[in-house]
């Protein structure tokens, strides 16, 4: 008789230690206060600076939560109030059930154990709603001495293929634009090595393949023409045409007002005709 009293007796306790120890914050909890109370305490409106999306938020009020007290947690008393001051309000949303209610009081009082979650970012703190700031520059170094600027001065002219032929000559790449020096930045802090420029050759077989879809013929390779009457010449052939009916390495954009975008001569020129740094011929 005293052995079956002594099993008893630890079969309830142990029954009593399991219902404790069965609520589960991220299956339990969490759900409950993700539809009951994000919409007014989550990252959005932020009501009374409260926010209970995670345990840390929640340890941050004024006893909104006493781990192993729920009797002395204001999250309990509102959820389960009858007053005015019930939580959700009754014009918000619909009470707690009682199990509910008892899911939060049990998760309180067993510690209120929570893994480490990270805090959800305010829509306002998106990068999209900042203030733009210019950023500095990063300094990648000298573009060259006063000779080979002075050089690519005068060869340049407005001739995006000569400007190309011009870094040929410069063993640290110059960085003529202000998004060079970014981009040459971030390679350096991953290890990357800046790529030289495309010869004339390959920015030709690019330009053929962007414009046409075909590769250009031995001749075609050594047109030593201007880069510009290349471009042209491409760009008013029919193949040029079929290439961009056919979506070869093209993209229409059409609007709502019927507006056809399309790349303009100066693009292409910018684009083929300044060689793609890291890349090699296709």
């Amino acid at each position: 008789m005293r052995g079956l009293l002594s099993v008893s007796l630890i079969l309830s306790l142990a029954m009593t230690q399991c219902q404790t120890l069965a609520v589960d914050y991220l299956e339990d909890v969490k759900p409950l206060l993700e539809t009951k109370c994000y919409a007014c305490h989550g990252a959005v409106k932020q009501e009374a600076d409260l926010r209970l999306e995670t345990r840390e938020l929640m340890l941050q009020g004024f006893e909104v939560v006493v781990p192993g007290d729920a009797n002395q947690s204001q999250l309990l008393h509102r959820v389960s109030s009858t007053d005015d001051d019930r939580m959700p309000p009754p014009d918000e949303g619909s009470p707690l059930k009682p199990h509910e209610i008892d899911l939060i009081r049990k998760w309180i009082d067993s510690g209120a154990e929570a893994p480490h979650e990270p805090i959800p970012v305010a829509p306002s703190e998106h990068w999209a709603f900042q203030k733009i700031i210019r950023p500095a520059v990063p300094d990648v170094g000298s573009t060259g001495t006063d000779g080979k600027q002075a050089f690519i001065s005068s060869v340049v002219r407005n001739d995006a293929f000569a400007l190309n032929e011009a870094n040929h000559l410069i063993s640290d790449r110059a960085t003529f634009n202000v998004v060079d020096q970014f981009l040459e930045a971030e390679r350096r802090k991953n290890g990357l090595r800046t790529q030289s420029a495309a010869p004339r050759s390959i920015a030709i077989r690019r330009l053929y393949l962007d414009l046409v879809g075909l590769p250009p013929t031995v001749e075609q390779l050594r047109d030593d023409r201007p880069w510009e009457e290349i471009v042209d010449e491409l760009l008013c052939s029919p193949q040029h045409g079929e290439s961009v009916g056919q979506g070869i390495g093209w993209t229409s954009g059409v609007t709502a007002t019927g507006t056809v975008w399309v790349r303009s001569c100066e693009t292409v020129r910018n684009i083929c005709g300044t060689g793609e740094t890291g890349s090699s011929a296709r």
